[in-house]
C-alpha cells in the first residue's frame, strides 16, 4: 500500500467556488463576513458559487437549500445529510478552483485538496484563538486540519505580513505561495489624506467609540471599568449588533449616562459616530493571535482620523508600521493638544495609505492567480510506504460512494475521499506529509 503525492496548480477557470456564508447584507460590519464581501468584488465577473455548511441538526433544511442570482449561486448544505454532503462532492467536483475561508471552512473539503486547485485565505490563526479564547479542547484538532490544509492548499492568502511570517516559522519545510491582502477596502468618502483636517473639525471633545462585538477577547469589562473612573465630562459611544446586552451591562455598573448605544450590522450604520468621536478602544490582549491579526477596526479608526486606545499596541502590521496611539492606562496623563492629534492623525492616514497599497497589489496579485495560469496543469509526485503494520492498525477502507466530513460520533476522526476509497482513521497515528491519497 503507497500514498501517492500529486501536484496541481490553479487554473484559469470561468468558475469558482467558495466555501463560505455570502454575505447577504451590504457592508456586513462583522470582521468575516467583509472579508468575504471584499474578495467577491474581486470575482464578481465570474460564475460564483457559495457553499454554507449548517451544522445545527435542529435548522429546517432536509438536505440543501439551493438559490440562483445572476452569476451567483448559493447553496446552504444540511451536513447532517447524506444527500447534503454528496451535492457538496457533486459541486466541487465541477468547478475550477475553490476559495476557502478560513481553517474552520476549511475542514468540510478536505478531500479536494488533492483533487481541486484551492486557495486557502486564513483570516486569523484558528489553533491559537480555540487555545485562547475558545475552546481549548479543540486545539489539537485544529491544529492538524491547519496543518493538512497549509500543506495542500495551492496558494495562501493572509491579512498581514506578520501572518505570513507565522506561517513560515511554523511550517518551516513548506514553501507556499502567499499573497498578503490586508483588510484594507478604504472608504472612498475619507480615502484622501487632505481631507483630514475637515474630518478632525467634526470631532467632539472628549469623546470615546467602541466599535464591535462582546467577544471575549474584546475586553469590555476593561472599557467599563474606563468608563468608571472617567471625569463627568467624558462620553461614550458603542456601537455593536450585541447592543442589548451592553446597555444592560452599563445599566447594571450605573454608568448608562455617560453613553449613546446603537445598533450596527453594516458599515452605513458606523459612519456619523467615526465623524464625531476623536478616541476608538480597540483593546487586545499581546499574543500571537493579535499580532498577526488585521482589525478592520483599526483600519476604519486610522481611516477616520480616530487614535486608537489600546490596551497592548502589537496588533498585526499596524504595530510595524509605527501607526500612533494611546496606550488605556496611562490615557489621561497623555492629554493631547488639537494639534498633536491634527498631527498624529495626518501621520496615521499615511498608515492607511501604506495598507491601501498593499491592498491593491495583493488583490491584482489574487486576481492574476485565478486567471492569469494555464489550466490545470499538473506534475507527477512521488510515493510514500505506508507499513502494513500501521495501515491495519489505523485504517478501514471501503470502495463507497466519494464523501467527504468529520465522523459526527468521533471529532478525531475523519473520512477523506481519494477517489475510489473512503478512508476512516484518527489523524493522530499518521504523519501529515503521508496523509495524501491512495493509488
Amino acid at each position: 500500500m503507497v500514498v501517492t503525492l500529486r501536484g496541481i496548480y490553479i487554473g484559469s477557470g470561468l468558475m469558482i467556488t467558495f466555501i463560505s456564508p455570502f454575505p447577504r447584507a451590504q457592508g456586513a460590519s462583522d470582521g468575516y463576513l467583509s472579508r468575504v464581501m471584499d474578495i467577491d468584488k474581486i470575482f464578481t465577473h465570474l460564475d460564483r458559487t457559495y457553499i454554507e455548511v449548517k451544522l445545527d441538526s435542529s435548522l429546517n433544511i432536509e438536505n440543501f437549500n439551493f438559490e440562483q442570482q445572476g452569476n451567483l449561486k448559493l447553496v446552504t448544505i444540511n451536513w447532517h445529510s447524506a444527500a447534503g454532503r454528496s451535492k457538496l462532492d457533486e459541486i466541487l467536483s465541477t468547478t475550477d478552483s475553490i476559495y476557502c475561508h478560513s481553517i474552520y471552512q476549511a475542514r468540510y473539503i478536505l478531500g479536494h485538496f488533492r483533487l481541486k486547485p484551492v486557495i486557502l485565505d486564513f483570516h486569523g490563526v484558528v489553533p491559537e484563538e480555540n487555545l485562547l479564547y475558545q475552546d481549548s479542547s479543540l486545539f489539537a484538532e485544529m491544529n492538524e486540519i491547519e496543518a493538512y490544509a497549509y500543506r495542500f492548499a495551492n496558494s495562501i492568502v493572509v491579512v498581514s505580513e506578520s501572518m505570513k511570517d507565522h506561517f513560515q516559522k511554523k511550517y518551516p519545510d513548506l514553501m507556499k505561495e502567499t499573497i498578503h491582502l490586508p483588510v484594507a477596502a478604504p472608504n472612498e468618502k475619507h480615502s484622501d489624506l487632505n481631507r483630514i483636517d475637515k474630518i478632525l473639525k467634526l470631532k467632539q471633545e472628549n469623546l470615546l467609540l467602541y466599535s464591535g462585538g462582546t467577544q471575549k477577547w474584546q475586553n469590555l469589562d476593561k472599557i467599563y471599568s474606563f468608563i468608571q473612573s472617567s471625569p463627568p465630562d467624558y462620553r461614550f459611544i458603542f456601537l455593536s449588533p450585541d447592543y442589548k446586552n451592553i446597555r444592560l451591562k452599563l445599566k447594571e455598573l450605573g454608568i448608562i449616562q455617560k453613553c449613546e448605544i446603537h445598533y450596527s450590522s453594516k458599515m452605513t450604520d458606523l459612519l456619523s459616530y467615526y465623524e464625531r468621536a476623536k478616541f476608538g478602544f480597540i483593546l487586545r490582549d499581546d499574543n500571537v493571535v493579535n499580532r498577526v491579526a488585521s482589525p478592520t477596526k483599526v483600519f476604519e479608526y486610522l481611516n477616520f482620523g480616530i487614535i486608537p486606545v489600546v490596551d497592548s499596541p502589537k496588533i498585526g502590521d499596524f504595530y510595524k508600521l509605527g501607526y500612533h496611539h494611546l496606550c488605556l492606562n496611562d490615557f489621561h496623563e497623555n492629554k493631547l493638544s488639537e494639534q498633536d492629534l491634527l498631527n498624529k492623525a495626518r501621520e496615521n492616514k499615511s498608515v492607511v495609505a501604506k495598507f491601501v497599497k498593499q491592498y491593491s497589489l495583493g488583490r491584482q496579485e489574487l486576481q492574476n492567480l485565478v486567471l492569469g495560469m494555464p489550466e490545470s496543469q499538473a506534475v507527477n509526485g512521488f510515493q510514500v510506504p505506508i507499513p502494513k503494520s500501521l495501515f491495519n492498525e489505523c485504517f478501514s477502507v471501503s470502495p463507497v460512494y466519494k464523501s467527504n466530513r468529520v465522523d459526527e460520533s468521533h471529532r478525531r476522526r475523519f473520512l477523506i475521499n481519494r477517489g475510489r476509497y473512503v478512508i476512516d482513521f484518527p489523524l493522530k497515528h499518521l504523519p501529515l506529509n503521508d496523509l495524501v491519497g491512495f493509488d
